[in-house]
């Protein structure tokens, strides 16, 4: 089962047992539900999802009040049409990834590459109700849209989605116009399509050819209060539109994907991006798009030879020598290292060319339980381990307490946390002093999580993001491992899987102090409230571990 299904299967069984109760659910499961509760279900759920007076207007049909309040929705979510004044809408077409297809991510960008598009903006996202309510008010409205609409509702808003903005690389024709020709049609097979061929192929695994759905987890996914069944069963009155199609389940549960027409893209994009992200696309075809922005450095995708490329360069005002990193990247490469490729430096060192590593990053996805992607990894830090510093000034150390003013750390923690933290300190450095002062320092890659693995079709395809690297002791990438994620349900699940890969047994002492090193370090130098207080948060879970 993909773990993406059975998150949505968990989401959709909370749900639906707080609004409709448990023994309603093992009926929905069991295929026990009655025409009645099943109708009576799916008001509930309407009236739940939309608010009392959308769905009163709904039980009136009182489309004029509906299509007024579906106004005033729109000018309430959507940027005002200005901001695409610089935009050639003919030159961009939209996919959003729907929660179900989010693991396919990967396979669609490879669909939109192959078939001669170039990406410019793509990001994560949710979408609240009325974001889904302005892109789709008219199956709101739509009397025969009323029963599985609902549904699709649910297992689509506040949930995780995926955002990609692409353009035609020879732009000669509207993009949206041909990737929406690209589309396909749901419940039919159609090869080299996304919705007939990608979109088919995951939803066609967890269906019968008797139109069942084959799992409990597959039914809670897709169809937890059974409209769905119902509809396809014949048991509830439809415009019977899902039997015009090869597979009349997926007619409703395999969207997958929402591609907007050309006279659609432009509302689309008002909806699901920043003013900031359309500014991205008024620049002209194939220069280079800003991707991401940090505190000293920005980040953007460029094209040579053919080939997407990043670059990362410093912000203005701020001064960022990216010789060291470059130098870093050339070390890795001579021991065969997954990792982005030196290209260039230019601008006195202030601006870093690098080749992108395929695939995404493996947070928020399945594979962070992947025994055998821990296995890969601990290969690539080994390659890590073989790179020693060639002088004396290349050992930096990271964050050490003692290097601190103690009253900067009281201001930053507080006189208590503070002392409490130097304390600790303290003794598990007199703890290890041995291992400290004889350890051999390599390679260590500084910001080493989940978000900087990446994996590409569920492979392990490199690890990213050496701007903080430095040498130190090996074991400070596993101590900042369990820092990062140490606040999350699956941090200590997650730490084991490494250490076990690395075939190591680390010190819990040793781990913590490496830990309280990184949070000082992160605290200290944080300009942010919010995320400072994030990382106190989570020295405080280091604090409370048994360091000892």
């Amino acid at each position: 089962m993909n773990r993406i299904v059975e998150k949505l299967a968990a989401r959709n069984r909370y749900a639906v047992t707080k609004l409709l109760g448990r023994g309603f659910v093992q009926k929905s499961l069991s295929d026990g539900l009655s025409c009645k509760e099943i109708l009576l279900a799916n008001e509930k759920l309407s009236a739940s999802l939309y608010g009392r007076k959308v769905y009163a207007a709904l039980r009136m049909g009182d489309v004029q009040c509906l299509e007024k309040m579906s106004r005033d929705n729109m000018e309430r979510v959507i940027l005002p049409i200005d901001v695409l004044d610089n935009v050639n809408l003919d030159d961009y077409a939209l996919v959003l990834v729907r929660p179900e297809m989010i693991g396919r991510i990967g396979e669609i960008r490879d669909y939109l590459i192959h078939n001669g598009f170039y990406i410019c903006i793509e990001k994560h996202a949710e979408v609240n109700f009325f974001q889904y309510w302005a892109m789709y008010h008219a199956g709101l409205i739509h009397p025969d849209a009323q029963m599985d609409f609902p549904t699709r509702t649910l297992n689509y808003i506040n949930r995780p989605i995926y955002i990609i903005i692409a353009q035609l690389k020879n732009g000669e024709s509207s993009a949206s116009d041909l990737l929406h020709n690209l589309k396909g049609v749901q419940g039919c097979y159609q090869k080299n399509t996304l919705r007939g061929d990608l979109v088919y192929n995951f939803f066609n695994e967890y269906v019968t050819a008797n139109q069942e759905i084959k799992s409990k987890a597959a039914t809670m996914a897709f169809d937890p209060i059974g409209t769905i069944r119902a509809l396809v069963q014949g048991r509830v009155a439809s415009d019977q539109a899902h039997n015009t199609v090869d597979n009349p389940l997926l007619f409703y549960i395999g969207q997958g994907i929402h591609v907007p027409k050309g006279n659609e893209i432009s509302r689309d994009l008002r909806i699901l991006l920043t003013d900031k992200e359309i500014e991205m696309l008024s620049t002209k075809r194939n220069l280079r798009i800003l991707i991401t922005e940090g505190m000293e450095s920005s980040v953007y995708v460029d094209r040579i030879g053919g080939k997407d490329v990043y670059v990362k360069r410093a912000k203005k005002g701020r001064r960022q020598d990216y010789k060291f990193e470059a130098g870093v990247l050339q070390e890795l490469e001579k021991v065969h290292a997954k990792a982005p490729r030196f290209i260039g430096l230019s601008g006195g060192g202030d601006e870093l060319t690098i080749s992108k590593v395929p695939g995404f990053s493996i947070d928020d996805t399945s594979l962070i339980f992947s025994a055998g992607i821990y296995n890969d990894v601990a290969c690539e830090m080994e390659k890590w381990r073989a790179i020693l510093p060639k002088s004396e000034s290349e050992l930096k150390k990271v964050g050490v307490v003692r290097e601190y003013d103690a009253r900067r750390v009281s201001l930053a923690l507080g006189l208590e946390r503070g002392k409490r933290v130097m304390d600790m300190v303290r003794i598990l450095e007199e703890k290890h002093r041995n291992y400290l002062d004889s350890v051999r320092k390599t390679l260590v890659h500084g910001d080493f999580s989940f978000d900087s693995i990446f994996a590409d079709n569920g492979v392990f395809s490199g690890v990213i993001d050496f701007g903080d690297a430095f040498f130190g002791d090996p074991l400070l990438d596993v101590a900042y491992f369990r820092f990062k994620e140490i606040n999350k349900p699956y941090g200590a699940r997650s730490y084991k899987l490494l250490v076990n890969a690395l075939k190591t047994n680390p010190d819990d002492g040793l781990v913590a102090l490496y830990m309280i090193y990184f949070a000082l370090d992160r605290i200290l130098d944080c300009a942010d409230d919010g995320i400072r207080a994030k990382f106190i948060d989570k020295l405080d879970r280091v604090l409370g571990m048994d360091g000892g």
